[in-house]
């Protein structure tokens, strides 16, 4: 929450709705909420690899700080050719979540970690599910085409979490 005491999402929600945005309201959503949920995901994952101890889940943080930043750089580039504004850092519910996250340390980082991937993840596989749906084609294609991304991270934490 900035000086203006909405959230940066919020922020962007407003200036859209009084923008000339080429856009479907749905798809300016999608926007912002994936914009919002990669931001959150690289700063876990920074967090992860600071303080990991298990090569695996260094090896998925890496692999997330590899994938993240590239899928947040198409999200930017559909914004800006239909004239959207993202936010620039991330939600106010999801930094409590990363200071919560930033609090833990040694062993129980990791468990903590992996778990609000996987909650992320099982979120946005649905949300890109039902994005391939949306009227504006060039955000249903950037949906199909990275909702198998989005599904190998959720299967990559979910095995993560079954190995002791």
């Amino acid at each position: 929450v900035g000086k203006t005491g909405i959230s940066a999402g919020e922020l962007a929600r407003r200036v859209n709705a009084e923008r000339p945005v080429t856009l479907s309201r749905p798809s300016v959503l999608f926007l912002i909420d994936m914009t919002d949920a990669r931001l959150m995901d690289i700063e876990e994952s920074r967090l992860a690899l600071e303080r990991a101890t298990t090569p695996a889940v260094r090896d998925y943080a890496d692999t997330m700080l590899r994938d993240q930043p590239r899928l947040l750089t198409e999200l930017r580039a559909l914004a800006l050719a239909a004239n959207v504004v993202l936010p620039a850092t991330i939600g106010a519910d999801k930094r409590s979540g990363l200071a919560a996250l930033a609090e833990a340390n040694g062993a129980p980082f990791e468990p903590r970690y992996l778990r609000s991937i996987r909650i992320d993840h099982v979120r946005d596989v649905a949300v890109f599910r039902d994005a391939q749906d949306l009227p504006d084609r060039t955000i249903a294609d950037f949906a199909r085409r990275q909702l198998p991304l989005i599904q190998s991270h959720l299967d990559g934490v979910r095995q993560l979490e079954r190995t002791p």
